[in-house]
């Protein structure tokens, strides 16, 4: 049937039930042996071998081998899954499969196959996959009146380390409690997950609580408790150094129906001195729906910015705060209708107060302040956004024209909200479900700032994080105003190579002060925000507009003009023309188009609209 060989040099009875093998190799022809073993003994329990069902009750191994062998083209297992089967095809519907009902029989059938007793001393497991290497050296490992004790070396590369597992294991009630630990006060490390994945993850002790998993009418209740100390995790997208989390645990009460997935409200997460209510809720179908929610949650100020994972975020190390917040989360979509999103985030405050800030004061914005342009962890620039700066210009000096297009583009509503368009956040979200890629964003312009100001340029999911909290305590603690964010926005975004500031966006495109934008300038320079370093592909050689703008131009002086920012006459014989006349036009203007590489950029422009 697999194509396999196996040699025993002496097998024999002991007694009615049990075997004890001596010697026995299996291998494939021309690989190395999948399994070597000096011996095995094995005990069957005799009513279920009756009814032709295998059930081992007791195995001791001493002196074994496991081999496990998957590269390109070679494998000493695969042969395994590569049976001929004459049976008829399985046509079971992947959609028609009950989930309670199939984890129930997985569960199930852990729990009845694992023996009473198990015995290992001197037992090897040997993976060596594309490449990389992991020994499991099990001196021993022993399961004896439900109770578990282990002593394993992990050894990956040149790297090794000794794990300790201790537990019980309840076969008749399914239930197991399971430590995982380091014998020598080291971190456990995880293995394959960085050559794999490019993820480091370890922690000083996991443990993993089984209480309870019963069907009941077709659904499969599924309770028990997780808790990990010390857990660290490293992973490029999630933040540029390694976070920790001291202390975290977890209560979970699941609901698997037979098309529908639950994480019941009275589950709670904990990170360090902060607890958590979340719900989740996932429904397959025609009616394909799924909801995460996380409850009402209330902690004292001060534990919230405890309790943040070191190495997770950069400016809070050293915050004081006093006062009460309250965080909730209502996310629910509906696959056949993404309009009907619903999404709301709110974190809310009682007798909040900042005593100190920490590595950053939010607050420097509100007077003159150094900025560094930042990228590729490299300074660009230092620019003061101040009146010392001689390009720095006043929000008084700017062309209105130029301050209505941007706020137009960008954030429609910024004077309306604190520091979230959730309206806008919400239609992102549609925007991306519908098309299944990543095609516009929800940041608002307080968020952009806080961007440029205060953080780094790195994609990663704690830098979107810690803007989000940065965002909310300008807001919210009205640590600045928004015509003085707005002022700074103006004076510190990108508008092009080297360009950086109004002032000198001005004088790049148009040799002009910024107070004397005209409105065709002035929508232009909108339109090169969310991507300033594409200016040119919005010409032609000759320095003329590309066609494909005047529909910018149309729906962008059209919202202007609906919000009674301008007039009619303004607008009307509105054209995408502007006549460069700075040093961008050197950089455009070609006198032979073969020349160029200029081509027609492959994005859409967007405004962010939200009545």
């Amino acid at each position: 049937s697999y194509q396999m060989r196996l040699d025993v040099a002496r097998a024999d009875f002991s007694g009615l039930d049990a075997v004890v093998i001596q010697g026995m190799q299996l291998s494939a022809p021309g690989m190395e042996p999948l399994l070597v073993a000096d011996s095995i003994y094995s005990r069957v329990s005799i009513l279920p071998l009756l009814r032709r069902n295998i059930r081992i009750e007791d195995i001791a191994v001493y002196k074994a081998r496991l081999t496990l062998i998957k590269n390109d083209s070679t494998s000493n297992f695969q042969t395994f899954f590569n049976q001929k089967d004459d049976s008829p095809a399985d046509t079971t519907n992947l959609s028609t499969l009950h989930y309670g009902e199939v984890l129930d029989k997985l569960i199930n059938a852990v729990f009845d196959r694992v023996p009473k007793s198990i015995r290992l001393h001197q037992v090897v497991a040997d993976v060596r996959y594309k490449g990389d290497n992991l020994l499991f050296e099990m001196d021993s490992v022993l399961v004896q009146d439900n109770r578990l004790s282990a002593s394993v070396l992990v050894s990956e590369a040149s790297e090794s380390q000794l794990l300790r597992a201790d537990g019980k294991i309840y076969k008749k009630d399914r239930k197991a409690n399971i430590k995982i630990y380091s014998d020598k006060q080291e971190q456990v490390m995880i293995p394959f997950l960085q050559s794999a994945y490019a993820t480091v993850l370890g922690f000083d002790t996991l443990q993993l609580d089984l209480q309870d998993n019963n069907l009941q009418d077709g659904i499969l209740k599924l309770n028990g408790f997780a808790s990990v100390s010390n857990l660290l995790v490293y992973n490029e997208k999630l933040a540029r150094d390694s976070v920790y989390v001291r202390d975290g645990s977890a209560q979970f009460n699941f609901n698997i129906g037979k098309s529908d997935f639950e994480l019941d409200s009275t589950s709670s997460v904990k990170v360090n001195q902060v607890q958590l209510k979340p719900y989740f809720y996932f429904k397959r179908g025609l009616d394909q729906e799924a909801i995460f929610s996380i409850l009402p949650s209330k902690f004292a100020a001060q534990d919230f910015f405890n309790s943040l994972p070191e190495g997770l975020f950069q400016t809070y190390a050293g915050i004081k705060a006093t006062g009460e917040l309250t965080y909730k989360l209502d996310f629910r979509i509906k696959f056949d209708e993404p309009d009907s999103l619903v999404f709301n985030s709110a974190l809310s405050k009682k007798d909040f107060e900042i005593q100190s800030y920490g590595a950053v004061d939010y607050r420097k914005i509100r007077g003159p302040f150094v900025h560094n342009v930042i990228e590729h962890d490299r300074v660009l620039r230092t620019i003061v956004v101040g009146p010392n700066n001689p390009s720095f210009t006043s929000i008084n000096n700017i062309s209105p024209y130029l301050i209505h297009a941007v706020m137009n583009a960008e954030d429609g509503n910024f004077y309306g909200h604190r520091g979230f368009n959730e309206a806008a956040f919400r239609a992102s979200i549609v925007t991306n479900f519908k098309e299944e890629r990543f095609v516009r964003g929800g940041s608002t312009i307080t968020m952009q700032l806080v961007k440029n100001v205060y953080l780094t340029r790195d994609k990663t999911i704690s830098r979107k994080l810690e803007e989000a909290l940065i965002v909310w305590l300008l807001e919210n603690q009205k640590l600045v105003n928004k015509t003085r964010m707005l002022e700074v926005y103006f004076n510190i975004i990108e508008w092009g190579p080297n360009v950086y500031g109004i002032h000198e966006a001005a004088q790049f495109y148009f040799n002009k002060h910024p107070a004397a934008l005209t409105l065709a300038e002035s929508i232009f320079l909108a339109s090169i925000v969310p991507r300033p370093k594409a200016f040119r592909y919005s010409f032609d050689t000759s320095g003329n507009l590309r066609r494909h703008l005047q529909g910018y131009y149309n729906l962008l002086s059209g919202i202007i003009l609906r919000r009674g920012l301008i007039s009619e006459e303004e607008r009307s014989g509105l054209e995408a023309k502007v006549e460069l006349a700075g040093r961008a036009r050197d950089l455009i203007v070609v006198s032979d188009p073969a020349d160029t590489l200029l081509v027609e950029p492959d994005f859409d422009l967007q405004v962010d609209f939200i009545d």
